[in-house]
């Protein structure tokens, strides 16, 4: 994969996938780093933003993930997948805020 960046790092599509590839053996930092490449190269990458998101999510960066799955919703509106992860978050993220007023 990083033959094929230094060829055309231009194309989201290679960034893309080594962020897929460093995200199964939980290698998050350089994962976030190429989804946000591949979303820079193309801004409505709705697919980077859902993975990026749920590593947000798997770190506890909450707030990060529900901003993901919403752009990952508003790039692509039939997403079966974003919409139940962000339901998910932001039900859990209200609980949480509830039970640290009480």
């Amino acid at each position: 994969m990083n033959n094929a960046i230094n060829l055309k790092p231009e194309d989201k599509i290679y960034y893309y996938n080594r962020g897929v590839a460093y995200a199964k053996p939980c290698q998050y930092q350089p994962a976030i780093k190429d989804y946000n490449q591949a979303i820079r190269l193309k801004p409505d990458y709705a697919e980077a933003f859902y993975n990026r998101g749920t590593i947000y999510s798997e770190i506890g960066q909450y707030q990060r993930a529900i901003k993901d799955f919403n752009e990952a919703i508003r790039c692509r509106p039939d997403d079966a997948e974003a919409l139940p992860w962000r339901g998910l978050l932001m039900t859990n993220l209200d609980k949480y805020q509830r039970a640290v007023r009480l």
